[in-house]
């Protein structure tokens, strides 16, 4: 594939969706590249009101006087006629969520590069900033590659690593990874059009992949360790976050943390000083510092262990079947 100069006259169009994308926009819109359109989902329904909501992406484009074109799919000849006659010279992809067939891939004359968030080939697919935080990963990072007919499959163009610390969650680790992509997309691209990357084969011997997030998932199993069940917490904020049951009643785990016990098993809980801990797997403990019962306002975990005192009841915690 032959390489365009760097130059002013260099036509983009950016495909994005989520938040994640929003800082890649506004820093190709900083640059002396002609941004020519940015294409993203449909509106969808969001909240219990199932309001009908713009991706961020369109947000950020409209508030950067972009134009918007939106798409439900790009299978169909009409829509892939509708993007080429924009006539771009690169299209870039961050966190966009649809498949580009490859015709679109073939007929756009310097390809499409695509922002990942982690160190490829590990953590392919949807979800791979919640599995690095869910694994106890303690670094991950952004690939950028060039997009093949593969998911997560291209040569890769440029690397960089970001730690991830013990207090990072899905929100706090993903806007780091966001504001990082930017800047890394930025040099990147401009090597890329200079002809001056080496293309780097990924190791697909060592591909990992990851699945989309489904609300059971969030489920928690109390024979687990603390450890894995904070790092659950930790990936699934905020959804599908954790929960676990009461005599069928969904209670929400809203913040979490390992607590120091050898004393409960798995499922039993306690109050040590204020504190309500309950037992996980292999001698570990969880402390739950803010709750929320199905329907009622979120309380801290003491409060919580009070309400359940005045029930005579206990905590009867059992995974969803």
């Amino acid at each position: 594939m032959q390489q365009k100069k760097s130059i002013d006259s260099t036509k983009i169009i950016f495909f994005g969706t989520s938040d994640f994308a929003v800082p890649s926009l506004k820093a190709l819109q900083t640059t002396n590249y002609q941004l020519l359109t940015v294409i993203t989902q449909s509106d969808k329904p969001t909240g219990r009101k199932q309001i009908l909501s713009p991706p961020p992406v369109k947000v950020a484009a409209q508030d950067l006087k972009i134009p918007v074109l939106q798409f439900e799919s790009l299978k169909s000849v009409e829509v892939q006629s509708q993007i080429l006659n924009i006539k771009p010279d690169i299209a870039v992809v961050v966190s966009y969520g649809k498949i580009i067939p490859q015709s679109l891939l073939d007929k756009i004359p310097n390809g499409f590069i695509n922002v990942h968030p982690s160190l490829l080939p590990k953590y392919r697919g949807a979800t791979p900033i919640q599995s690095a935080i869910l694994n106890g990963d303690t670094e991950t990072g952004i690939s950028i590659i060039l997009v093949d007919s593969e998911m997560d499959h291209g040569p890769l163009l440029a690397q960089e690593p970001i730690t991830i610390t013990d207090n990072d969650n899905y929100s706090t680790l993903s806007e780091r990874l966001a504001d990082q992509s930017a800047n890394l997309l930025v040099s990147t691209l401009s090597d890329y059009l200079d002809g001056k990357i080496k293309f780097e084969t990924q190791d697909h011997t060592q591909a990992t992949f990851t699945r989309p997030l489904k609300r059971e998932d969030g489920n928690v199993d109390w024979t687990s360790r603390a450890k894995v069940i904070y790092n659950q917490w930790r990936a699934y904020t905020p959804w599908p976050g954790i929960f676990t049951f009461m005599d069928n009643t969904r209670i929400k785990l809203l913040e979490v943390r390992p607590f120091y016990t050898k004393k409960l098993k798995p499922g039993e809980n306690a109050l040590f000083d204020d504190h309500f801990v309950i037992g996980c797997g292999e001698h570990s403990a969880l402390e739950l510092i803010k709750v929320q019962r199905e329907g009622k306002r979120p309380i801290s975990g003491r409060e919580y262990w009070d309400w359940l005192s005045k029930q005579h009841t206990v905590l009867n915690l059992n995974k969803l079947r």
